[in-house]
């Protein structure tokens, strides 16, 4: 399974940015999609794609 980063930003607040490998982006069309992040478990971060 491939895998991403997670990387500190700081800017105008603290925020994390995690990567997602392009192959993955590319199969689910991520590309200018809106997601929503839901916490699923301790170790679990599910990745929902809004529509509209």
């Amino acid at each position: 399974m491939p895998k991403g980063n997670v990387t500190k930003v700081v800017k105008s607040g603290e925020q994390y940015r995690v990567t997602i490998p392009k192959g993955i982006a590319e199969a689910m069309n991520l590309e200018g999609k809106r997601v929503e992040w839901i916490i699923e478990g301790k170790n679990i971060l599910k990745l929902r794609i809004l529509e509209g």
